[in-house]
């Protein structure tokens, strides 16, 4: 096994976000797909605010990593007897899978969905919304990613790498870029698009409750929540909660804890 030291990936992990964030926000600004109402740009502070709350949560990710790298030799990849590359990209392929069926989870389940739409009550779809997410679902998520860590028995490289993966997909496919036609037909074989997952954020029921995926695109075509295209076009789609408006940051903390709209917490038919 490659012995890593936790603390540089933690490093490597913030800066290459921070990095993609600031040239998504300028490739969004010189070529978005939708216009943004400029009289929402508070609600772009609060969801950097969040994330900012959310980073001292998402810092475990060392602590993670520190999991990974003392659990080597246990788990299932472990077992069958896979190291190197196999054990970095099979791993990536099943924390993937992993991550999409949580989240269907957070969308099914009424106590999950109270948590988790804080970031669908975000009215606009752009590079931010990507963060918007309340702190209780990060430890959710940290949490589950242990469980997954210690069940898989993957290596800190392969947490690492997953993470980096992950989040730069996210922050791609929550961005209001204006991709050609060709070009996001073809990226949306593997990797979920702008297109693909603003669909996803849209306020009719039907597709808001599908293209799960965060990274790859596979998992909703092999499971039936694929959406193709969105009823009203890209340009026309409203984005959000219409029973739900967007506020101010206490009122995101406090989101989970308000009244939930029966309309989009009833239990989705799960198809495997």
């Amino acid at each position: 096994m490659i012995a890593l030291d936790i603390q540089q990936p933690e490093i490597l992990r913030l800066g290459i976000f921070m990095l993609l964030l600031v040239v998504l926000l300028l490739l969004q600004y010189w070529f978005p797909r939708r216009s943004l109402s400029r009289s929402r740009w508070r609600g772009r502070v609060n969801n950097l605010v969040l994330v900012g709350m959310g980073n001292g949560l998402i810092a475990l990710s060392i602590g993670l990593a520190a999991l990974a790298q003392g659990g080597e030799g246990f788990g299932l990849l472990q077992v069958l007897g896979l190291d190197g590359l196999p054990l970095i990209l099979i791993g990536i392929v099943l924390l993937d899978c992993a991550i999409y069926w949580q989240h269907r989870l957070f969308h099914t389940v009424p106590l999950l969905w109270r948590i988790h739409r804080v970031h669908h009550s975000d009215a606009e779809f752009e590079v931010t919304t990507a963060v918007r997410f309340h702190p209780f679902e990060l430890l959710l998520s940290y949490l589950i990613k242990v469980a997954l860590v210690l069940l898989l028995g993957v290596n800190a490289i392969t947490v690492v790498a997953f993470e980096i993966v992950l989040f730069s997909t996210a922050l791609f496919s929550h961005s209001n870029l204006h991709l050609p036609p060709g070009v996001s037909k073809a990226v949306r074989l593997l990797i979920v698009t702008p297109d693909m997952h603003r669909i996803h954020h849209s306020q009719i029921h039907k597709e808001h409750n599908s293209n799960y995926g965060f990274s790859f695109s596979i998992w909703d075509r092999i499971f039936a929540s694929y959406t193709r295209e969105p009823q009203q076009g890209h340009e026309k789609m409203e984005i959000g909660l219409s029973w739900l408006a967007d506020g101010n940051l206490m009122q995101l903390l406090a989101m989970p804890f308000l009244t939930v709209d029966k309309k989009w917490t009833k239990r989705a038919k799960i198809r495997l």
